[in-house]
């Protein structure tokens, strides 16, 4: 628009020599690119030599640890972990056909974050000690990938509580030999045992399924089952369904006393039922009380009833209260009004008295355990009942943590409170080639 003269071009030819030197600009540039790409693909083996004196000294295997680690190739040309006795607890067989596997890759707590940072917190919140990763490439098209996550939770009832805590409330879990889980999409999920497992797909397509199909009985067949915990007896007796039972360890509902809370789930408008276990009906006793007044601290105390004292939330209107019966704990929270409350109520404590003496030595057993050490490594605060340091694990509101407790009471002053699971759980469900792939 400036340009008096237009577009107008002045030079209507070139040298000869302007030609020959853009010609060849144009083949070096092409040279360059190419030697770049062939140089990613083929790197100097001495750029990613390890110093073998920072491992080991005095070790004679320390060369060859340090070749595995640059190479991720054995002697044998075989990938780690191929061999069962560097497998750990892996079953073998878990790539049907058309499939192999990549290698196993072990991450302790320690060092947890290297592999699924912003994720490990919520792990370590229920207990984790290994995390065991292996991939699954299709020999057909290796764009095909399954990525497995096998958690060692340590025991069963904290492999379910962090399957809990991720499951999606549209899920529908499965009880089956001794294993809870679902597929979701190019996902599957399963406990069995201590061991959690996620096994996310590339795409959503009939060979992923297929895979994934194939991954789940072979992870049923080669990871030996363990009994339920004792209060899945105690729901399943109220016809809860098993897949809506949750393990929260510690800070249940943002409680900083409430350790070791199973709930189940018993209506869609999120009604729930809960029960822990104690040492003796004294500190039951004490426990409840601790969750009424807990209840209360965010809600306003109902006239008259039945023994037991129901809290009408003040923000959302549902109904929440706690009793005792010998040394277990139960109650009920998120009701929709006192009788349905009460009813629950009345059945959970009727299915209470029926318990088999070997639940509730279970029971008694988890009560009695000494309480899990990492915790209180996990609190930076140092205090009981404090918030907990879960890294970027939390849920999407701040609400899944402890709430303060400045008066020192173990009641948690609440703000805001709230609660909802970790952020990052609905990868699966986006987009096959959305998803964030551990």
């Amino acid at each position: 628009m400036f340009n008096p003269n237009g577009r107008r071009h002045f030079r209507r030819s070139y040298s000869l020599g302007e030609v020959r030197y853009s010609l060849l600009a144009i083949a070096a540039l092409a040279a360059i690119t190419v030697w770049v790409g062939w140089r990613g693909a083929h790197p100097d083996p001495e750029l990613l030599a390890l110093e073998t004196s920072l491992l080991d000294e005095g070790s004679a295997e320390a060369p060859e640890r340090a070749r595995k680690m640059v190479t991720g190739t054995s002697p044998g040309g075989t990938s780690p972990g191929a061999a069962e006795d560097e497998r750990g607890p892996v079953p073998t067989g878990l790539a049907a056909p058309g499939w192999r596997e990549r290698g196993v890759s072990s991450f302790t707590r320690d060092n947890l974050y290297e592999k699924i940072n912003g994720r490990a917190g919520y792990y370590e919140a229920f207990g984790v000690e290994m995390l065991y990763f292996v991939t699954l490439v299709n020999e057909e098209d290796e764009g095909l990938v399954v990525d497995i996550e096998m958690y060692d939770q340590g025991e069963l009832a904290n492999a379910l509580g962090a399957y809990a805590g991720e499951r999606q409330p549209d899920a529908t879990p499965t009880l089956e030999d001794g294993s809870l889980g679902h597929t979701a999409r190019n996902a599957m999920f399963l406990v069995r045992g201590r061991f959690y497992v996620r096994a996310i797909g590339s795409d959503e397509n009939e060979p992923v399924l297929a895979q994934l199909a194939h991954l789940r009985e072979a992870l049923i067949a080669g990871i030996e089952a363990e009994p339920l915990p004792w209060a899945y007896s105690l729901f399943i007796a109220v016809d809860a369904d098993p897949g809506k039972i949750a393990f929260v360890p510690e800070n249940a509902f943002s409680f900083g006393f409430a350790s070791n809370v199973y709930s189940a789930e018993i209506s869609e408008d999120g009604a729930e039922l809960f029960a822990v276990a104690t040492v003796d009906d004294a500190a039951a006793a004490k426990l409840a009380a601790q969750f009424t007044e807990g209840f209360a601290s965010y809600g306003e105390a109902l006239d008259g009833g039945d023994g037991v004292q129901w809290i009408e939330d003040q923000y959302i209107s549902t109904i929440a209260g706690a009793t005792a019966r010998g040394s277990l704990v139960l109650g009920v929270r998120g009701a929709a009004d006192r009788d349905s409350a009460a009813h629950a109520l009345e059945a959970l404590l009727a299915a209470a008295a029926k318990l088999p003496e070997e639940v509730r030595a279970a029971a008694q057993a988890q009560a009695e355990a000494p309480a899990g050490a990492d915790a209180a490594e996990d609190d930076e605060d140092g205090e009981a009942g404090g918030e907990h340091a879960y890294g970027d694990g939390g849920d999407g509101d701040g609400g899944g943590g402890a709430a303060g407790d400045e008066d020192g009471d173990g009641i948690p002053d609440y703000d805001e409170g709230g609660e909802g699971g970790p952020d990052y759980l609905d990868e699966y469900e986006a987009e096959p080639s959305e998803r964030d792939t551990p």
